[in-house]
């Protein structure tokens, strides 16, 4: 069998019509006072079913959920972040339910919820790329260019976007902004992971992070890197933030930030193509390995820097 589309059993036709036409732009062609809409909506049909039409044709009764319907959702894509938070605040002002606000989740998607005049669920989400990129199988992008917003020296925005390209250098006096997170346990071991082997450095040890995303508050790309490498699901909340280091060379905005979490190994989960390993060591571990030639000897100066207390205290 194939999936040749889905409906929605309707309360108040005109009312749904309205919200759907007016507030998403959805192009029903059918009167305020019909029973049935029919709609091809990206290549799927989208139905209107009058509920009390579907009865009598079933010749049964139903029950109908009043209030927010947690039972479902309609999901519907935009091509970028900001897209996002435009649509978002343009339906609030039409008249949609807010449900929740655009938020930028851990796996990479920035996403949000309204309802519409019956209490459905609608999802508006984006990965930053456009629809015929985005993998809706495993909710995330595989093997798209990634892109990084531009600041100056003084971190301000110059409205630009970069591809990524590991061969090349950043544009100089641009830069992009990288987060780095140290997780701390309940037992006060530091969570480390090793590279893998096909990236730059491969095979070394290291702390979690990455670049932060084209239209990603920084916090928010340290919460989507630290669940990604690791499976840690931390809120923004909880990611103190430690300081900055800026490299001019590289062209990187090192955001530095302190997860202290009640984890232990059970709760990890590497990610495939990015970490391979994965240890809770002491301080003086991770200057051992540093000394051996195991761990990224520049990370361990910058992070021994930020993160003095936790060193130097162990010492």
């Amino acid at each position: 069998m194939r999936l040749d589309g889905f409906g929605i059993f309707v309360k108040d036709m005109g009312e749904m019509i309205r919200f759907y036409r007016d507030v998403l732009g959805f192009e029903i062609k059918e009167p305020e006072d019909t029973k049935n809409v029919y709609l091809i909506k990206d290549g799927t049909l989208f139905m209107f079913y009058g509920r009390d039409d579907f009865e009598k044709m079933t010749s049964r009764k139903y029950e109908y959920i009043k209030g927010l319907n947690g039972h479902a959702e309609l999901a519907l894509y935009v091509d970028t972040f900001e897209e996002v938070d435009k649509q978002y605040k343009a339906a609030v002002d039409k008249g949609a339910v807010p449900v929740l606000e655009p938020t930028t989740e851990p796996w990479g998607q920035r996403t949000c919820y309204i309802a519409d005049p019956e209490g459905n669920l609608i999802e508006i989400g984006s990965f930053n790329r456009p629809f015929e990129q985005r993998d809706p199988t495993k909710r995330r992008i595989t093997d798209m260019p990634e892109y990084w917003d531009l600041y100056d020296r003084q971190l301000m925005p110059l409205g630009k976007k970069y591809e990524r390209d590991d061969s090349k250098r950043m544009p100089k006096g641009e830069f992009h902004i990288v987060v780095n997170i140290l997780s701390q346990n309940k037992e006060g071991r530091l969570l480390i992971t090793k590279r893998y082997e096909g990236k730059p450095y491969g095979g070394m040890w290291e702390i979690s992070g990455g670049s932060v995303l084209s239209g990603e508050k920084p916090i928010d790309g340290a919460v989507r890197e630290l669940c990604e490498e690791t499976g840690l699901k931390a809120t923004p909340d909880e990611l103190r933030y430690m300081g900055q280091i800026i490299r001019e060379a590289s062209g990187c905005v090192h955001n530095f930030y302190l997860y202290e979490g009640d984890f232990d190994e059970s709760d990890i989960t590497l990610q495939e193509g990015e970490t391979v390993d994965f240890k809770l060591v002491t301080p003086q571990e991770i200057e051992k390995m540093s000394q051996n030639g195991e761990f990224l000897d520049f990370l361990y100066n910058r992070i021994r820097a930020v993160y003095g207390d936790i060193f130097f205290y162990h010492k």
